[in-house]
């Protein structure tokens, strides 16, 4: 609903729809509205809200942050965005902020400074003049994003299979360490194995529950219609995002009783649930979710009663047992 909202351009009350949820939806639906609007080139309105959450020592999920940092660095006043969560100890901004200085640095500052950063900056350069000898020396000495860009660079030239030689073993050892999910080795391997239709080894990797791959391999079940793969993925990660696409691939199956199951122990899926009730105008289903004291879709009728949504007569309210502002007759409004 968030994303409808901003994609129509109607941005205070998808704030307005944050700031109406329960506590413990309101944080990740803040942070979807920012990544929502830097999605829309509004970065002029989530930087505000950004440093507004940082004011009050409010911080996004690690998870998502990588996403976010990059985002960030591409926008009018997000670099120093970006300082402020770096001065905050929140990784991926530090891992970006770092980027964005070693991308000005000469190469002897990068040589000197040997840090992550420089490393990857190196690494870029040697790609960008086609340099595979080099990237290979250093890979083999154990520097992952020479590997990583190596594998990018025979990928650009049609050599995918060398590729995923090359990145799979950097993959595997990314998804073994505790921060595994925010490496980008995994998420790339899962791209090179779909483009190269390796469909069998990406079933393996779901079997293999290593928690980094969850959600690159969410993507390509989604893609795939992979319905019981991604259902072991949503079982094995609890992943609020894996989760999300499950619930995206039974609505686009048409399978509503499990997209209804699936919503009533995941606040993700329910909240696409009921933006899917709102997308396919079965507003009577969207009625029943009221009556049935479901917070979320009430505040969403009111949206829709606000507007004048025309398929919410003010007789389908009465007949249903609601007030005319879209709460159960009878009720205590909040």
């Amino acid at each position: 609903m968030i994303g409808l909202l901003v994609r129509r351009t109607r941005i205070e009350e998808a704030r307005d729809l944050v700031s109406a949820a329960p506590d413990e939806d309101r944080r990740e639906m803040f942070w979807d509205l920012t990544e929502e609007l830097l999605n829309a080139d509004l970065a002029n309105q989530a930087v505000p809200l950004i440093h507004s959450a940082l004011d009050n020592d409010e911080l996004p999920d690690p998870l998502y942050g990588s996403g976010l940092a990059d985002k960030l660095a591409k926008v009018e006043g997000g670099v120093e965005v970006l300082r402020v969560l770096a001065s905050r100890g929140f990784g991926p901004a530090e891992y970006t902020f770092r980027r964005l200085t070693a991308q000005s640095a000469d190469d002897d500052e990068l040589e000197r400074r040997d840090d992550e950063s420089a490393r990857e900056e190196r690494a870029q350069r040697l790609a960008a003049v086609g340099d595979e000898s080099e990237l290979r020396r250093l890979s083999d000495r154990g520097d992952h994003l020479a590997g990583l860009h190596l594998a990018r660079l025979l990928e650009k030239q049609g050599r995918t299979t060398e590729a995923i030689a090359v990145l799979r073993p950097l993959a595997d050892a990314a998804a073994a360490t505790p921060l595994g999910a925010m490496r980008r080795e995994p998420g790339e391997l899962v791209a090179l194995l779909e483009k190269a239709g390796e469909h069998e080894v990406l079933h393996e990797l779901v079997l293999s529950n290593q928690l980094a791959y969850g959600r690159p391999l969410a993507g390509w079940c989604y893609r795939n219609n992979r319905r019981s793969d991604l259902e072991h993925l949503a079982r094995f990660t609890g992943d609020k995002y894996v989760r999300r696409r499950l619930a995206w691939l039974l609505r686009d199956i048409g399978d509503y009783a499990a997209f209804e199951e699936l919503a009533t122990y995941s606040g993700a899926a329910h909240r696409e649930l009921i933006g899917s009730l709102v997308d396919d105008g079965n507003v009577q289903e969207l009625y029943r979710q009221v009556l049935l004291g479901d917070g979320y879709a009430r505040r969403v009728l009111k949206r829709l009663i606000e507007d004048g949504d025309p398929r919410i007569p003010a007789d389908s309210l009465r007949s249903k047992g609601l007030t005319s502002d879209g709460h159960p007759a009878g009720s205590q409004k909040p």
